[in-house]
């Protein structure tokens, strides 16, 4: 009891000393003019700071709704190019022709949390797993072109297979000029990958487009891939070898899209059957 009395004393001596000071201060304040000016600047630039610091936090928040709405929006605006659908038109009877189209290609959004450019086999982690439609062997692509291919998955997360690993083998097309190769990495720069198996007599120029092919049941049909920046003709060879500038940066990849291609299970299992 006499311990409580003591520590109430002494809070009451803390509170009568915070009291004065606050009294003290307000008739500063009050009563003279340098020190009140002084003070309002003091508090308009502790509020403003503590204004605009809530302001970031509400914009950040509303940056990342609006970053969001953008992805959804680009994955329906994707779903609705000509490449993303099966063409299920029956050209033996005109007359009789089905031109519906089937849906082809679906796209799932998702975030990088790991990623690495500087490896032999270089790899990304999304926050995206079988939970929500993954599976392995399915394409990944960005904004600005491919990404690489999902190679395993849990129920919340999934490692992509980096366009910049040795086993990479993309199969691509120069636009406008109608060939298409077996793209690769040599772990070199990861600005540039490597165009093959183009047979010499076809025609290269700098900066050709290069793009996904439509062999290819991973990627829709014309995704970008890169530019052609230079090309040779190894001696004691018959191809090209073409180096190709990627469109994507991989260094500083953020937000991809899954590529679910709904007909894959069908194609993989009929290709399948011809080799037993």
């Amino acid at each position: 009891m006499n311990s409580l009395l003591r520590l109430l004393t002494r809070l009451g001596s803390v509170f009568l000393f915070l009291l004065l000071e606050g009294v003290c201060f307000y008739f500063i304040i009050n009563y003279n003019q340098e020190q009140g000016q002084l003070f309002l600047k003091s508090s308009n630039q502790v509020v403003g700071s503590i204004q605009s610091r809530i302001k970031r936090i509400q914009n950040y928040a509303k940056l990342r709704q609006d970053n969001q709405d953008l992805v959804e929006e680009i994955i329906e605006l994707r779903q609705r190019l000509g490449n993303a659908y099966y063409d299920n038109t029956a050209s033996i009877d005109t007359a009789l022709a089905d031109s519906s189209a089937l849906p082809l290609f679906t796209f799932i959004d998702a975030e990088v949390v790991n990623n690495s450019v500087s490896l032999k086999n270089n790899f990304l982690t999304l926050n995206k797993g079988s939970e929500h439609g993954l599976r392995p062997h399915m394409g990944v692509i960005s904004n600005d072109g491919v990404v690489g291919v999902v190679r395993e998955v849990s129920a919340h997360y999934s490692v992509v297979m980096s366009v910049l690993h040795s086993k990479t083998r993309i199969t691509a097309e120069v636009v406008s000029k109608g060939y298409f190769g077996a793209l690769v990495w040599e772990n070199q720069d990861p600005r540039f990958m490597f165009l093959e198996d183009v047979p010499k007599h076809h025609f290269v120029e700098l900066g050709d487009t290069v793009q996904t092919s439509r062999f290819s049941h991973i990627f829709p049909e014309g995704i970008p891939i890169g530019t052609v920046s230079d090309f040779s003709i190894p001696e004691g060879t018959s191809d090209f070898r073409i180096k190709v500038r990627l469109s994507t940066a991989m260094g500083r990849i953020r937000q991809v899209l899954i590529v679910n291609n709904l007909m894959s299970q069908e194609i993989d299992e009929l290709e399948a059957s011809v080799n037993e």
